[in-house]
């Protein structure tokens, strides 16, 4: 599941397990890529490296309500996920997913959600492009605005989660998506602190697919300028509330690593025109 084939994924069973889950969990809540759901933490998975615990997620039952025909049988939903930061960039994010979708798949299961910060690029490119989940629009809050969370989806039967997970899939770049006449919603444009400005994002989509620009390393962005992150969050949301509102799917996050300042794209699809 991971890179490391010294990690090892299980549940965390004993108390003083529980005690070091509970402790990472709290050092990386709030804006460092937490999936969150909005229910009770059911069971903790866990990622071992001999007998250090580097990584955790929380998980439990709730009704399908993604799905309204199957309001009567379950999904799993993703409450929190947090790695060790001397264990980042080593898998062990994903591990710990390929971890629980096993658990949806035994418990028959189809459907695993959870809800997270659109300009977490990193936790994009994990849920979005790795994983092959996907987002039909953000979670709503008590008075029916949308909050700044997507609502994320991972059918983890589907063909194309299989496909994602087995690796065999030809990666999908900016490049291809553009000569599939993907346009761009909107632009980035460096200013002379090197920042990343968002411009443009008018017109909605109307195209079969469209590309959406955001920040990779927003949280660098945001503590070098705080109110361009602000901006950028404003930008971004209503970006993709007017596409979610049209009936696009958010289905991948297209990121450019050469870049000197990376650039990453959401990638929509229509889902009437292009699923349907």
């Amino acid at each position: 599941m991971s890179s490391d084939p010294s990690t090892t994924y299980r549940l965390v069973l004993d108390a003083e397990e529980m005690r070091l889950a509970m402790a990472l969990l709290g050092r990386q809540s709030g804006a460092t890529g937490e999936m969150k759901a909005g229910v009770p933490r059911g069971f903790l998975l866990g990622a071992f490296e001999g007998n250090q615990l580097v990584g955790v997620t929380a998980s439990s039952l709730a009704p399908d309500d993604v799905s309204p025909p199957r309001m009567e049988q379950d999904r799993l939903c993703v409450t929190d996920l947090a790695v060790d930061a001397a264990a980042a960039g080593r898998g062990i994010g994903g591990g710990l997913m390929r971890l629980q979708r096993l658990v949806a798949v035994q418990q028959g299961l189809r459907l695993v959600t959870w809800d997270q910060d659109p300009l977490e690029g990193r936790l994009s490119h994990l849920a979005i492009h790795k994983l092959g989940a996907v987002s039909r629009g953000f979670k709503a809050a008590l008075d029916g605005e949308p909050e700044v969370e997507l609502e994320v989806e991972w059918w983890v039967s589907s063909p194309r989660v299989k496909s994602h997970l087995a690796g065999g899939r030809p990666e999908l770049d900016l490049a291809h998506a553009l000569e599939a006449g993907a346009p761009k919603l909107n632009a980035g444009r460096l200013d002379d602190d090197g920042l990343l400005r968002p411009i443009g994002g008018d017109a909605p989509p109307d195209s079969a697919t469209a590309l959406v620009e955001v920040p990779h390393d927003f949280q660098g962005l945001r503590a070098r300028n705080p109110e361009l992150g602000v901006e950028w969050r404003a930008h971004l949301t209503r970006i993709l509330t007017g596409a979610f509102a049209k009936g696009y799917w958010l289905t991948d996050y297209l990121w450019l690593r050469g870049e000197r300042v990376p650039r990453a794209y959401f990638l929509l699809i229509d889902g009437e025109r292009t699923l349907g």
